[in-house]
């Protein structure tokens, strides 16, 4: 399977806003590894989410 992501930014079309946490970034970024034991490339996309709780 070779993942790819359509954009750097996560899509927050169903995203609630919560009245304890702030959503401060939501990235994307598809990244690839080869292990040494195979050659195949295994792709994958990582989703990072920072939160900030509300004071």
């Amino acid at each position: 399977i070779n993942l790819t992501n359509e954009s750097s930014e996560g899509q927050l079309d169903a995203y609630v806003q919560s009245g304890e946490w702030d959503l401060e970034a939501f990235d994307v970024v598809r990244k690839a590894v080869v292990y040494e034991c195979c050659p195949t490339v295994y792709p994958f996309v990582l989703f990072t989410i920072r939160i900030r709780r509300r004071t």
